[in-house]
């Protein structure tokens, strides 16, 4: 029993050794499967390789004999327009007069005496040694103007030979340049005809090998050979003969071979059974060769792999049936998220590699199959992490990306200035450690690895937020200058990098702070001086009245009718100055809130109807319509019933004294969730020319001219008494319309 025990240990072990191998052959065989596939099946003439390369062999020949024909013997070559000539005469002459405006501009520097370097971008002064030294690129180097101008008369203009021969020289080194290129297609054999007589123009075969005998006989030889024969009519592709045919070209544009029709010759191209020269087509056919000769070894043992892969893998999994668990969960788990993906697009393009073999896909079929292999395997090995935490999870979780950007957020977004700067200085020395590494360092690989992970980002991160800094920070000065100058409605960008956000939120925060405290003072002092010339009118009127008649009774020589005439005045202006005492003393302690309340459950709807009531008689003998709306049930809220009823009444006095006659007045009662809205609506007599605000203050009053009896006192100590209670009172006017709000919390 314990032998047989310790046999299945060890053949379990065995399965996981092969599996592991199989996997591990798969990184070598499938790169080596791949590149043969493309080879399977096909000749290397019909290798996209070799038509690449074909194809760049007839570009560059066709160039060359576009524009210099056979070579530098033929007429071609030494063709030059008088069109260039002219062109290039006007070249040399804007040339010839550049250096004369330099001369002129050197000249005009030594009249003025300057001592400054100037740089034009091609007239150079330099003063060294106390000697100024002009420098100009065709004339060289010169003391003063005159040697200047004297080595500027002695320059050459150049002529018409001149020109021909500079041209001639650029043909020259062209034409080379292009030839140059068929060194890298040695094995490639051309003959180019004449398309009339079939004399040959052009060829590098060899001269025993360049008569037409000896040419029908290389080409019945050749592996691959191509004609074409732009002499005759029709497209070019249409008189391609040879061992291929016009659909051989099919993906390179057809156009490109109208050049042979163009200069109506015979183009043919050939290649050798063997090849004798190590150049690109060599290469290229090496490459196809291993490729196609390996493909089927590989295929092979790619074959056996996968077998000795799924048999391990069935054995494994059977009998440790947790096996593929275990490996989600604590081998492919504990990867990054970034080298999960990489992993599925690996497993899905091996898979992918088989489908296509198997069902011969390729091109865009194959991108298609391969997306949808990775979906499969990312859903499959991802599923059920996703499942448990979610897609934001996972990336939080475990991509490597995330945790790096959080880090970078965190540096900069750290709100000490010092653990930023030390940060910085940090990153800086280890910058600086890391250039003076790269030196020391032997190995290639790691000095790119230092420079690419860490100096780059360095340098990318530094120079960005360096930029930022510095564009955020000139903001700031700038918009600091604005609002010192006085400009107190420049508002500076707050979106700045770090604590600079901070410091410009800051100074907004200042400069509205300033801004509102010196409206508040511009008001109040308004106020203050509205309110001492309406407390010196409306106390002066009945004082002064109330003077003036007790002089008149003390002058005597009144009847008595006269005198209790005059008492009454005195004593309705006395009663008149009483209450416009009484009035501004409730008013000042209700915006200082010195007034106590005796707070008490109470039915607002019920208190209301009360206030009512008192002007009843009021409103019967007024021309005034009101309509009171109001709910059935009770709505009870915490007030000082006194105060409360003190703020209708002032509100009712304000309609009967201030309304328009013979127009309704709207009482509205209105019950919303947590609180209750008192609203009073009437259509002023007098014209409301200031707005919402104003009409609060103290001695304020819809009669500017101020004849109506009353103190302007009203609506300021409803307002206080309101706001004391914990209630809001607001003022809208609409026109003529004048409208109380009153809110007070519901309780219940």
């Amino acid at each position: 029993m314990a032998i047989k025990l310790k046999n299945n240990k060890f053949i379990y072990f065995l399965c996981l050794i092969i599996l592991i191998s199989s996997l591990f052959a798969q990184t070598i065989i499938v790169p080596e499967l791949i590149r043969g596939y493309g080879y399977r099946n096909t000749s290397f003439i019909d290798s996209d390789n070799f038509k690449s390369n074909l194809f760049d062999f007839y570009g560059t020949l066709m160039d060359s004999y576009s524009k210099y024909g056979a070579g530098e013997d033929s007429d071609r070559f030494k063709e030059i327009s008088k069109t260039d000539i002219q062109n290039r005469l006007k070249v040399h002459e804007d040339e010839y007069n550049s250096i004369k405006v330099q001369l002129d501009q050197i000249k005009e520097n030594e009249k003025n005496d300057s001592s400054n370097t100037v740089n034009n971008g091609v007239t150079n002064e330099v003063i060294t040694g106390g000697v100024t030294t002009y420098s100009v690129p065709e004339l060289g180097n010169f003391n003063t103007y005159a040697e200047g101008l004297a080595l500027f008369n002695n320059l050459h203009k150049a002529t018409e030979e001149d020109v021909k021969k500079e041209i001639l020289s650029e043909k020259k080194s062209e034409y080379q340049s292009l030839e140059k290129v068929f060194d890298i297609y040695k094995n490639l054999q051309y003959v180019i005809y004449n398309g009339e007589n079939d004399k040959i123009l052009k060829t590098n075969l060899e001269k025993e090998f360049s008569n037409s005998e000896a040419i029908k006989n290389l080409q019945k030889d050749a592996r691959f050979y191509v004609l074409f024969d732009g002499a005759k009519a029709g497209n070019i592709l249409e008189n391609v003969t040879g061992t291929i045919n016009g659909n051989y070209f099919n993906n390179y544009d057809s156009r490109s071979f109208d050049a042979v029709k163009n200069e109506k010759i015979k183009l043919l191209i050939m290649l050798p059974q063997k090849l004798y020269y190590q150049d690109n087509i060599k290469q290229a056919e090496d490459r196809f060769l291993y490729g196609q000769n390996n493909f089927m070894k590989f295929a092979i043992s790619e074959g056996v792999a996968v077998v000795l892969l799924l048999l391990s893998l069935i054995y494994v999994i059977k009998h440790r049936r947790n096996l593929i668990d275990n490996f989600v969960v604590r081998a492919y788990g504990k990867l990054w998220l970034e080298m999960k993906l990489v992993l599925n697009i690996f497993i899905a393009y091996v898979i992918n590699f088989f489908t296509s073999i198997l069902f011969n896909f390729h091109g865009t079929e194959q991108i298609i199959v391969l997306s949808i292999y990775f979906i499969i395997c990312t859903y499959i090995l991802l599923r059920k992490r996703v499942k448990l935490i979610g897609i934001k999870g996972v990336i939080k979780e475990s991509s490597v990306l995330y945790k790096l950007f959080n880090q970078v957020k965190k540096v900069f977004l750290v709100k000490s200035i010092g653990i930023k700067v030390s940060i910085f200085v940090l990153l800086t020395l280890i910058f600086i450690f890391a250039l003076f590494l790269i030196p020391i360092l032997r190995s290639l690989t790691l000095s790119i690895i230092i420079i690419l992970v860490y100096i780059i980002p360095y340098l990318a991160l530094v120079g960005y937020y360096g930029m930022k800094f510095t564009v955020g920070f000139s903001k700031i000065v700038k918009g600091s200058e604005m609002i010192c100058s006085g400009d107190l409605n420049y508002q500076i960008d707050e979106k700045q990098i770090g604590t600079l956000g901070t410091l410009a939120k800051n100074i907004n925060s200042i400069k509205s702070g300033l801004e509102k405290s010196i409206k508040n003072e511009t008001k109040s002092e308004r106020m203050k001086t509205e309110l001492i010339t309406n407390v010196s009118h409306d106390l002066k009127t009945p004082l002064t009245s109330i003077i003036n008649y007790v002089d008149l009774i003390k002058k005597g020589n009144l009847s008595s009718e006269d005198i209790q005439d005059y008492i009454k005045i005195i004593d309705r202006k006395s009663q008149r100055l009483k209450t416009l005492i009484e009035d501004l003393f409730e008013a000042s302690r209700a915006a200082s809130g010195e007034i106590d309340l005796n707070m008490e459950r109470l039915d607002i709807v019920a208190l209301l109807k009360q206030s009512l009531a008192e002007f009843e008689e009021r409103i019967k003998e007024g021309s005034l319509d009101f309509r009171v709306n109001t709910p059935s049930e009770k709505i009870y809220v915490m007030v000082d019933g006194k105060r409360t009823w003190r703020a209708f009444e002032n509100q009712i006095i304000n309609i009967l004294k201030y309304s328009l006659d013979n127009t309704r007045v709207y009482i509205n009662v209105e019950r919303h969730e947590n609180e209750v809205v008192i609203i009073m609506k009437n259509i002023s007599a007098y014209e409301i020319d200031f707005n919402n605000d104003e009409i609060t203050e103290r001695f304020k009053r819809g009669d500017k001219s101020r004849n109506t009896e009353g103190s302007g006192l009203g609506l300021a100590i409803s307002k206080g008494l309101t706001e004391l209670q914990r209630g809001e009172f607001n003022v809208e006017v609409d026109g003529d319309l004048f409208k109380t709000i009153m809110k007070f919390p519901i309780v219940g």
